[in-house]
């Protein structure tokens, strides 16, 4: 029996490998930004333990040295926010773009792989075709046989 031959297939395979290339691009970008936001979370927790210790050291004598220091480590703090949060934007930017080359090899993929389906399809009928016709020219010849052969 005849075999589907779709041929495109070494177009799918490289659509294929371009989608899974596009995948790893985006895990790879990911995980480039998982890092910034958990630096910029602990620079949170570090900015509430600072404004904690701070209330806790406002109530009695008040040390304006430690005002100071609290301060300049606030500033900082900030300065160093402002600067990760720049670099999470420029992460996230290069996220969106590895999504959409992902999607747009997928779209590239499930475009040559319709278009398999299709051919696939059309092979199937012109297969079911020559099949029907096959069994008709036998059945047209088995009744051949059994009339001539047959005395009227």
């Amino acid at each position: 029996m005849a075999q589907f031959r779709f041929n495109l297939e070494t177009v799918l395979t490289q659509r294929s490998n371009a989608e899974h290339l596009a995948q790893r691009g985006v895990a790879v970008a990911r995980q480039a930004l998982v890092p910034l936001q958990d630096a910029l979370t602990h620079m949170d927790n570090q900015r509430r333990a600072a404004e904690a210790d701070l209330l806790t050291r406002l109530i009695g004598p008040i040390d304006v040295s430690f005002i100071g220091g609290h301060r300049r480590f606030m500033a900082t703090l900030e300065r160093q926010a402002m600067d990760l949060a720049r670099k999470i934007a420029e992460a996230q930017i290069a996220v969106d773009q590895a999504q959409a080359m992902l999607v747009s090899a997928a779209r590239e993929k499930k475009a040559i792989e319709t278009l398999k389906e299709k051919q696939r399809e059309r092979w199937a009928e012109a297969e079911a075709m020559k099949e029907t016709s096959n069994l008709d020219e036998a059945g047209m010849q088995i009744a051949y046989t059994n009339l001539s052969g047959s005395p009227a």
